[in-house]
């Protein structure tokens, strides 16, 4: 992403030293078109990179959703006093940061 960035800054930077030539020859135009061209297809990488990342975090999320209703729904027909319910609420606890921190590492 930031190397196809570096493209269309270095394209703005060489066209702005030489743009006494440019007009000089009457090229803007054709100038004008190639950086909308570069800008397109970096906004067009940048979405699809998100859109790629969205995708992923709900795939997790869900992965991870079904996980927690498994362990919730084998967690309550247990007898009374075989897991305590402090030790119950704190690993659901501690399973739902890891959610948020595997959501945090993968964006």
């Amino acid at each position: 992403m930031e190397r196809q960035k570096a493209h269309v800054m270095n394209y703005v930077a060489e066209t702005f030293l030489a743009v006494t030539t440019i007009r000089a020859f009457n090229m803007a135009y054709m100038f004008f078109k190639n950086y909308l061209k570069l800008v397109d297809t970096n906004a067009t990488l940048f979405f699809l990179c998100n859109a790629i990342i969205e995708w992923m975090i709900l795939r997790i999320e869900a992965l991870q959703n079904l996980t927690m209703f498994t362990f919730i729904f084998l967690l309550v027909p247990l007898p009374k006093g075989y897991v305590s319910p402090g030790l119950a609420g704190l690993t659901l606890s501690y399973a739902l940061s890891i959610t948020s921190n595997q959501v945090f590492l993968s964006r």
